[in-house]
């Protein structure tokens, strides 16, 4: 799995590739809880090339969900496979996780 961070509008994108998982998850977690600490306001994941995500990678996100929502922060999530959304779906993540279809609304405050 690799990272890319970019800023688009004053928020945080994060470009995943590859799969999340046990092995690969500690890196994404390093990269957004950096994010939470600078108390990044929008951080958006975007899953465009994220083959597959284990419960490690779900976990991730709950951690960073959680985090952020002690300051008012939003974590978004764009370009998600079907198969990821069925797993958001199957552990009732989807009601929690903004998710898009469009980068630039997926910024956008």
């Amino acid at each position: 799995m690799k990272t890319n961070l970019e800023i688009r509008q004053g928020a945080a994108v994060v470009n995943v590739s590859g799969e999340i998982n046990l092995y690969t998850s500690s890196h994404l977690r390093e990269t957004i809880i950096t994010l939470i600490k600078k108390k990044t306001a929008i951080i958006v994941v975007n899953m465009k090339d994220v083959a597959d995500i284990d419960s490690s990678g779900v976990a991730t996100f709950v951690e960073a969900l959680n985090e952020m929502s002690k300051y008012g922060g939003k974590l978004r999530f764009v370009s998600v496979s079907a198969k990821v959304v069925k797993i958001f779906n199957f552990s009732k993540l989807d009601r929690f996780f903004e998710i898009y279809t469009d980068l630039e609304q997926a910024v956008a405050s």
